[in-house]
């Protein structure tokens, strides 16, 4: 996929403008714009969705510190985590039970030993990386974060719905590409099938 300035310069043309930049540091106003919303916008589209490319399973080290959270266990989390999905436990199933588990910052809280492992949405800042869906996402999201700064409002306006668009056709685009969830039995279906 595309890098930065080229990134930057498909928002630049989506929002009908005939300026382009040569790098995201070139100091222009156009390129001072791109580079003050590009890892806030980068990180907001990512969070948004669980895009396929950067939802990872981590492992999650019990931390010696004393919990503030009741008697919990507090479990430490990367970096790069924006937004975590899921907790499973040590034994591999998932904590969904209400309140079994809770962020809190940097830390994952549940009264689990560990290790435990979580779903989470990651920053990925290597652009060719990410998934077209996503690059038609960001592009719009983007645009419409920097048209008001040169003067686009009007274009970054239409760029927002586009984004919300784009958000919704991901959804089905990326759930094509996992089995379907597995559906429970209800007390009906139980009863008429046995």
């Amino acid at each position: 996929m595309a890098d930065k300035t080229t990134l930057c310069n498909l928002a630049l043309s989506a929002l009908k403008t005939s300026e382009r930049i040569t790098s995201i540091a070139s100091g222009t106003t156009v390129a001072e714009a791109c580079a003050l919303h590009w890892e806030t916008i980068r990180d907001e589209v990512l969070s948004m969705y669980p895009w396929n490319f950067c939802t990872l399973y981590k492992a999650c080290e019990k931390r010696d510190a004393v919990p503030l959270v009741s008697s919990a266990c507090e479990h430490g989390l990367t970096n790069d985590v924006l937004r975590v999905v899921c907790v499973y436990g040590p034994d591999g199933l998932k904590m969904d039970a209400p309140g079994e588990w809770k962020r809190v910052g940097r830390s994952i809280f549940c009264d689990e030993q560990g290790p435990i492992v979580v779903k989470a949405i990651c920053r990925v800042e290597d652009t060719t990386l990410w998934s077209p869906v996503f690059v038609g996402a960001f592009v719009a999201r983007f645009a419409s974060a920097i048209g008001p700064e040169i003067g686009k409002s009007k274009d970054a306006v239409t760029q927002y719905q586009l984004y919300e668009q784009k958000i919704a056709t991901a959804k089905t685009l990326d759930s094509m590409e996992a089995a379907p969830p597995e559906v429970q039995p209800g007390e009906w279906e139980i009863a008429h099938m046995g």
